[in-house]
């Protein structure tokens, strides 16, 4: 992975020789070991590497506004301790990885606007830290699961600008009165809409 504009940081040499990958940009460390890895918006391409696994001590990967392409490895799931991922405004196919539901500390996950492809797995009922749900935008197909109702500290669900079809479940309208859901969107708008949704408070296209 690189970008020309990490240049613009003055700090590019240090990816060229051996210097301590907690001094590198958009690094930073707890006793050593990586906790934080934040490269937005430098013109990065290429795959997310299967050696990101490695990382296990990973809160936050924050890499949106790139030109990363390929899938989301599965070894995403071996970041036990990831509690923010930030992968919208890339160029990622899916599908989304099963792996990924199993992150039980996860409270951000925002992988909108890219072109996964596939359906949204039941396993995400299995996000059970999740507080922010974006996936806006990602091609995505088949219903929205009723599994979602299980994330009990959901604040904001956006499943817009998809190929989602069906009736968002009810359970998951009773999060905003049982639980702690504020926002929701999705393709309500149209006639007929693609999805049928009483408690929305967006729709799109709008």
């Amino acid at each position: 992975m690189g970008g020309g504009l990490w240049e613009r940081t003055k700090t590019l040499d240090n990816y060229r020789i051996a210097t301590p990958e907690c001094s590198w940009y958009g690094v930073d460390c707890e006793n050593s070991a990586v906790t934080n890895l934040t490269l937005s918006g430098i013109n990065m391409s290429g795959s997310i590497p299967n050696e990101i696994g490695k990382l296990t001590s990973l809160k936050r990967l924050n890499f949106e506004s790139n030109s990363v392409s390929g899938q989301i490895p599965d070894v995403i799931g071996m970041l036990s301790a990831l509690e923010y991922l930030d992968l919208d405004r890339n160029l990622l196919t899916g599908p989304i990885p099963e792996s990924l539901y199993s992150l039980q500390n996860l409270v951000w996950l925002d992988i909108d606007n890219n072109q996964f492809g596939g359906t949204i797995s039941e396993k995400i009922g299995e996000l059970s830290s999740i507080e922010i749900l974006s996936l806006w935008n990602c091609n995505l197909s088949g219903t929205i699961p009723e599994e979602i109702s299980k994330l009990e500290f959901l604040q904001d669900l956006s499943v817009d600008g998809n190929n989602l079809l069906g009736t968002l479940p009810q359970s998951i309208c009773d999060l905003k009165t049982f639980g702690n859901l504020v926002y929701i969107a999705s393709d309500c708008n149209g006639d007929p809409p693609k999805v049928v949704c009483t408690c929305c408070d967006e729709c799109y296209p709008q």
